[in-house]
């Protein structure tokens, strides 16, 4: 997520020493997907908005790949003035067609910003979490999780407990049973686990982390990895009992942490960042906690992926060439930490995604358009996983700022799709969604 860069109007600059070849990027006018089952790489394939004063903040694709569903949230003129509601879509993948909307605002003096959101193994139910909710205007932040069905967008269950703070982060266990969510607890609690039918409350955890900013499930159900900070404020990552909340292992650490993964075969927990301290990553036997390899940064990374056969883990981090900010991407070796290769590229803070096949990389975040009147503009990119080499890259152009959020890629490999915020530079401007699906 990039909500501070997002609504900003970024000054146009130029790009050097980057060679990058801007093939694929089809006209605004492509045709649907159908047209193109066969197209080349990055060629776009749909194109949807959604007004209405609307931030994108968070995207995943269904198992299925039928369906691809966003959160976020909208402005609206409340009755004690303006506010927000949290908003969640869901977009046929093969056509861009809208397949449902909500807007999530519980009273008349509520505030909701959805920020991040996960499906349900089997494809029924959609979870998302609120980075900054109020009940009322007097209230202060209290944690929400909301559930809605996948297929028709209606809400299942909303749970608005009594916990004080906010939500970063959701995940759902491999069996579907349950709903995590991890946060910034103001009164300790920072996890908790629901079950993912009914919302109701199995454990909730105040030991270990109390700055929860990333959650996974391991493969097998049986532990839940959170890291964040301690309530000390020491960078740290914790594994719980996925059944009774119990810690597992605690292990401190001096990177403050971005993002977490879990390899396929549940062995390591991957865990990168820095921004107000060290930068790096850090590779955790799973089982135990041990640190098996460290790795530190030059940069900040800010995104991490993992291979599906679980040999590379991918980092991109953020750094500066003259006054333009440039992706560097590496790639390591998951057993071992060496660096495979680095490539670079003029995308902010882009996010990842790796094919199903495990040989393509994808990135997607905000890009610079050098001598234009385009100041950002969504860039996507495919990279070869095994050399870093750049497959192709493309561009959504528009009369306004854009910045690309979240990308996705479906389970069989042929579609792409990226999700952002685009803005018009003029005074009383709102934003809206825009999402892209590119072939692969």
């Amino acid at each position: 997520m990039k909500i501070s860069a997002r609504l900003s109007v970024v000054a146009t600059m130029a790009i050097s020493g980057l060679a990058l070849t801007l093939a694929g990027t089809a006209p605004a006018s492509a045709a649907p997907a159908s047209g193109h089952a066969t197209a080349a790489g990055g060629t776009r394939l749909w194109l949807a908005r959604f007004g209405g004063s609307s931030v994108a903040a968070d995207m995943v694709e269904s198992p299925s790949g039928s369906a691809v569903f966003i959160t976020g949230w909208s402005g609206r003129e409340g009755t004690f003035g303006p506010t927000d509601e949290g908003t969640t879509l869901a977009y046929n993948t093969a056509t861009g067609a809208r397949l449902w909307a909500d807007h999530y605002f519980p009273g008349p003096r509520s505030h909701v910003q959805f920020t991040q959101l996960a499906v349900s193994p089997d494809g029924s139910r959609v979870f998302t979490v609120s980075s900054d909710f109020e009940l009322s205007g007097s209230s202060g932040e209290t944690f929400l999780t909301v559930a809605y069905s996948a297929a028709t967008g209606a809400q299942l269950w909303a749970d608005k407990t009594t916990l004080k703070g906010f939500l970063n982060s959701v995940t759902v266990s491999p069996d579907g049973k349950s709903v995590y969510v991890t946060g910034v607890g103001h009164a300790g609690v920072a996890t908790v686990a629901y079950d993912a039918a009914t919302g109701a409350q199995l454990w909730a955890q105040d030991s270990g982390v109390g700055n929860g900013v990333a959650v996974a499930a391991s493969p097998d159900g049986s532990a839940v990895y959170v890291t964040g900070t301690s309530t000390s404020g020491t960078p740290a990552t914790v594994a719980y009992s996925a059944a009774t909340g119990n810690v597992l292992w605690t292990t401190r650490a001096a990177i403050p942490p971005a993002a977490l993964k879990v390899s396929r075969d549940g062995s390591t927990v991957y865990v990168t960042g820095g921004f107000n301290g060290p930068n790096g990553t850090e590779a955790y036997n799973a089982a135990t906690g041990a640190v098996r390899w460290t790795k530190p940064d030059s940069q900040t990374p800010g995104a991490i992926a993992v291979s599906p056969d679980g040999s590379t883990v991918f980092i991109a981090d953020i750094g500066q060439q003259g006054t333009t900010s440039v992706a560097r991407v590496i790639a390591y070796a998951a057993a071992t930490g060496t660096p495979r290769w680095i490539h670079r590229i003029s995308v902010f803070q882009p996010a990842l995604a790796v094919s199903p096949d495990g040989a393509t990389l994808f990135l997607a975040g905000e890009a610079v358009e050098p001598d234009s009147d385009h100041p950002s503009l969504y860039g996507t990119a495919a990279l070869d996983t095994g050399t870093g080499a750049q497959l192709w890259i493309a561009r959504y152009r528009s009369a306004f700022t854009a910045s690309a959020d979240a990308v996705a890629v479906t389970p069989d490999g042929s579609r792409v799709v990226v999700t952002g915020t685009t803005q018009s530079p003029e005074p009383g401007s709102v934003p809206t969604i825009v999402t892209l699906a590119y072939s692969s």
